[in-house]
This record gives structure tokens, C-alpha cells and sequence, in this order.
């Protein structure tokens, strides 16, 4: 994706250096330099599953809080209105 990585995304009721803005940057962040096509966000019963998608193939990375669940897909959602999650 041309682009992808190169700049934060607009803060948008946050401030650029809370938690959730820096950690979410850090996801995408890591996913470009590991050229991840999909990153898959799996909210399980206490536990997140963070995967991309390299070459066709599924990779599990360290995930994030599950109290960090919400305010990560509210990041996603403001800062690309276009995404959504399924």
C-alpha cells in the first residue's frame, strides 16, 4: 500500500502521545516493517490475538491489553473512516 507507515494518523480527540494513539502507531508501525498486507485484531474471552498476514501466512505478535480492546478499534475507526471491523 503506497504510503503505508510514512505518517501518523490525525490525532482526533486524542492526544498524540496517549496510550492508545502510541500503541496503535506502534501496531502499524511494526506491521509495515514486517510487510503485513492484513493485521487481524481477535478479541478473545480475556485475551487479544494480534496477527498479520505476511506472504499469505498468519503471524501472531505480541498482543496488546484486553482493556485496550475498545479504545484500539475507536482509533482505528476515527482515524480511517473507511475501515471497519469484521
Amino acid at each position: 500500500m503506497p504510503g503505508f507507515g510514512r505518517r501518523s494518523p490525525p490525532s482526533r480527540g486524542w492526544p498524540a502521545g496517549a496510550p492508545v494513539v502510541r500503541l496503535v502507531n506502534s501496531i502499524l508501525a511494526q506491521a509495515a516493517r514486517e510487510g503485513a498486507s492484513d493485521i487481524h485484531i481477535s478479541p478473545e474471552a480475556k485475551t487479544v490475538q494480534l496477527r498479520f498476514r505476511i506472504d499469505g501466512k498468519l503471524h501472531e505478535v505480541p498482543s496488546p491489553p484486553r482493556s485496550m480492546i475498545l479504545p484500539i478499534v475507536s482509533r482505528l475507526k476515527i482515524s480511517f473512516p473507511t475501515w471497519t471491523p469484521r
